[in-house]
């Protein structure tokens, strides 16, 4: 499984658990191996991910 589907399998759990949006704190945590630049190309897909997850949870039907 790649890193980021399983990124994406956390994140879709984590909101079906608790709904709530991510800080940008919490988005922005960097684990040490992680460099900086990519740790913030990760957030963003994040984001970009959770509104996707998002929008189709609204609208089940698409």
């Amino acid at each position: 499984m790649s890193e980021c589907s399983q990124m994406l399998n956390i994140e879709a759990e984590r909101m079906n658990k608790c709904n709530t949006p991510y800080t940008k704190q919490e988005l922005y945590i960097r684990p040490p191996h992680h460099t900086h630049r990519r740790n913030r190309l990760q957030a963003a897909y994040l984001v970009y991910y959770r509104n996707a997850i998002q929008y189709l949870s609204n609208y089940p039907n698409h």
